[in-house]
């Protein structure tokens, strides 16, 4: 067998690599998924209950089952297809960590602006407008365009429940704090999470645009609301911030260039007690930049989007201990979200 480094088939995996993307978009536009939960059905079931060709839905089936999220039973005379355990816990629309909406974004705004790569890397500026032409950067699609705010906001949240909640309380134990703020996380899950984890000790803060707050009380139910949880709408680069020991900002720093972040960040140390803690997670480059490939992909797709572009650990405690901040520690999750812990000193 053929070196990986020099081997073409390498290449053809690469190369169709959208095509793998396109799949799992289409099966979760058609709900193939919610079609395929519980008992076994076949093709000609499925494509029937979508209004869809028997063909065309029997092949698409037949591509799940090699990417894993479809089981075959049977032979091909009497076939039956259900989902995988993997399918029914994240692509099953009515799946507590369902995954849905963000594939659903994926394929209708990140892939059509991630075809525009060539013209990225060459201006080194957002296929934004090219794109959909309008606007400039993607928070001015969402601004103009409520379906596709709605969308994205909901994506955030499938996110955030299925990748960041467990970073923050798994890794952590944020217990001598008092006051919490989950900062411009775009969907609030985070503060919820805080909030419900230490709702005897711990008041937390959710604060956001108020589009973004105004999608989270949608997307979490006000039953799941502790007392000590509050919602504040304001502009986080130029409004006062709340004043808390403890601040979590979930891949915020890397929506802004290294001027923007270092503003922010400074914002948070002025205004953070004395002895408190920023958390932030992200998706980190190595040290070396020779990876990982996803974060790599991500920050392709920042280019694209903002402008802007992941950051190695190493330049994100440098951007913190720029502002101040001391004691940064570094934890590589191996997850979509890493996490960077510092504190503010006691003393000046």
């Amino acid at each position: 067998m053929a070196n990986q480094s020099n081997d073409p088939v390498q290449i053809l995996s690469h190369i169709h690599s959208y095509a793998v993307t396109q799949s799992l978009v289409a099966a979760c536009h058609l709900r193939l998924f919610d079609q395929l939960e519980n008992e076994g059905v076949t093709a000609k079931q499925v494509a029937d209950a979508v209004h869809s060709d028997f063909d065309g839905v029997r092949g698409l089936l037949n591509a799940l089952v090699s990417m894993g999220y479809v089981q075959k039973m049977g032979d091909n005379t009497s076939t039956l297809y259900k989902n995988t355990p993997l399918a029914s816990n994240f692509l099953v629309t009515t799946s507590a960590q369902s995954l849905y909406p963000y594939v659903m974004i994926q394929g209708q705004v990140s892939y059509p602006v991630q075809s525009n790569y060539k013209y990225a890397v060459q201006e080194g500026r957002p296929q934004v407008q090219r794109t959909f032409n309008q606007g400039t950067y993607f928070s001015d699609i969402i601004t103009k365009d409520s379906k596709k705010a709605m969308g994205f906001f909901a994506s955030m949240h499938s996110i955030a429940r299925v990748f960041h909640c467990p970073v923050v309380l798994d890794n952590f134990n944020f217990s001598q704090y008092r006051e919490a703020c989950d900062l411009g996380s775009g969907s609030g899950t985070i503060g919820l999470a805080l909030s419900q984890t230490y709702k005897d000790s711990m008041t937390v803060t959710i604060y956001d645009s108020p589009m973004a707050i105004e999608a989270s009380m949608k997307f979490m139910p006000e039953s799941s609301f502790p007392g000590n949880l509050t919602f504040t709408k304001g502009d986080m680069m130029r409004d006062s911030l709340p004043y808390c020991n403890l601040y979590v900002l979930s891949h915020v720093i890397n929506m802004l260039s290294d001027e923007r972040a270092a503003f922010l960040l400074k914002k948070v140390f002025a205004t953070m007690v004395p002895g408190g803690a920023i958390l932030l997670l992200e998706t980190l480059l190595n040290d070396d930049m020779r990876g990982p490939q996803l974060a790599h992909m991500l920050s392709m797709g920042l280019l694209a989007f903002n402008g802007t572009r992941q950051r190695s650990g190493e330049e994100v405690q440098k951007l913190l201990e720029g502002q101040g901040f001391r004691e940064v520690q570094v934890t590589r999750t191996g997850t979509l979200s890493d996490a960077i812990l510092a504190t503010k000193p006691l003393m000046p």
